[in-house]
């Protein structure tokens, strides 16, 4: 219930943020097609390769992707079709 409940909250602040229905739409589903796409691999990382490195591997991930993703003129959340 509570992970299915964010959906609907990012939703509302994407469409907050000037994004159309969607934008909104596509970028809730490009997160999740990232959520699949990374955490399926990581799960085969750390059973082969231990938890350490699958931790590390997605720490590396996840900093590397929000190097200049959100947070520009104040805003939590990337503006679309907008530069630096």
């Amino acid at each position: 219930m509570a992970a299915s409940f964010i959906w609907g909250i990012n939703t509302l602040l994407l469409v907050d943020a000037g994004l159309t229905n969607t934008q909104a739409f596509a970028a809730n589903a490009f997160v999740t097609a990232g959520l699949v796409l990374f955490e399926v691999p990581t799960g085969v990382v750390a059973d082969l390769r231990g938890r350490r490195l699958s931790y590390l591997l997605g720490t590396l991930t996840l900093a590397l992707s929000d190097g200049g993703a959100g947070g520009r003129q104040g805003s939590p959340v990337p503006r679309f079709g907008t530069h630096a």
